[in-house]
Order: C-alpha cells, then structure tokens, then sequence
C-alpha cells in the first residue's frame, strides 16, 4: 500500500516537473517569436524606406540645377546599389519568416538563426564598403567645379562627416541588430539547457 502510494506521489512530481519544463519551453520559444517578428518589422520599414532612397540623385540635380550635375554612371551605380538592397532586404525578411518555433525543429530553427546572423555580419561589412567606394566617386565628381583649395577643404569635410556616419550605422547596426540577435542566441541557450538536464 504504501508502495502505491509512494509510486502515485513519484509520477505526479514527473508529470508536475514535465509540465513546468513544457510550460519554459514555451515561454523561450515565446520569446524567440517576439524577437524574430521584432526583426521582421525592422526589416520591413528599412524595404520601404529604400523606395525614396531611390529619388535622391534627381533631387540632387533638381536642387543644384546649372551648378552641379551628377555623372551618369555614378547614378545608374547608385540606383543598381538600392535596387541590390531592395532584393537583399527582402532576402532576409524571408529568411527570419522561416524561423517557426512550433513546426519546424530547434535544430532547423538554430541554422536559420545562424544563417540570418552571418547575413547581417556580412551586410555591415561589404555595405560598408559599397557606401564608401560610391561615397568617394560623389565626392570626386565635385572636383572639376571647385579650386584645388576649395576641394581639398571639401574632402576634409566629407571625411568627418563620413566617420560620423559610419559611427552612427554601427551603433544603429548594435542597437537594432545585435541586441535582438542576443536575446535570440539568449533563448536558445536556454533551450540547450533545458534538453540537458532531460537527458540526465
């Protein structure tokens, strides 16, 4: 009799145990959810954003009609760059709407997470690049039409405000990107944590 009892009071405290570790589970997968849609949002409004993007070397001819006009290939080389980012964008909003904590496996969940990471380590890097390569050639194009003192104050200038630019995308980058990306990496750690101890 006791035995029986003593078995009923061991099954319960499983099932009670089963039932709480089922109920952190879900609060993770929960959580990486949240983080991933965040993400989604962000990468949307960044898709949208590019659209006027796409207008600025008119404006720019609008605006400095007869004094400045900008050169042919660096415009079309500008309007490829945004066309590039609009595909890339997208790209990654697909990627993260693949991440599904309840019908896809934490394994396949992990690679997409890491795919989407490295993606994002990529754009900061090579994005980087293309911003000053096209950065450098509108700043050149500027130099028929001023004195070589005139230019040389002008590139002084341009550098600054370059630094305080790129300054500026890689605290951006660290606010929107890398602290969600944490909490991610964050959750799935927990996870890890949590088959452990199944396991033992």
């Amino acid at each position: 009799m006791d035995l029986d009892r003593l078995q009923k009071s061991w099954n319960q405290i499983k099932l009670s145990s089963l039932a709480t570790e089922d109920d952190i589970r879900n609060m993770i997968s929960s959580k990486v959810k949240t983080t991933v849609d965040r993400l989604i949002r962000t990468e949307t409004i960044f898709l949208l954003a590019i659209f006027p993007l796409i207008a600025v070397p008119f404006i720019v001819d609008w605006l400095l009609k007869g004094v400045y006009v900008l050169p042919f290939p660096i415009k079309a080389a500008y309007i490829f760059l945004c066309m590039i980012s609009l595909f890339w964008q997208d790209y990654k909003r697909r990627l993260l709407k693949q991440i599904d904590m309840v019908n896809r496996s934490i394994l396949d969940n992990r690679k997409l997470f890491l795919q989407y990471r490295l993606r994002i380590k990529y754009e900061l890097i090579f994005g980087t690049i293309f911003v000053l390569i096209m950065y450098s050639a509108i700043v050149y194009s500027w130099k028929e039409i001023m004195t070589p003192y005139q230019f040389q104050v002008y590139c002084l200038v341009n550098l600054l405000l370059f630094a305080v630019i790129a300054l500026t995308g890689v605290y951006m980058y660290r606010k929107i990107y890398y602290k969600q990306i944490r909490k991610i990496e964050s959750a799935f750690y927990e996870i890890d944590i949590l088959e452990k101890e199944n396991h033992h």
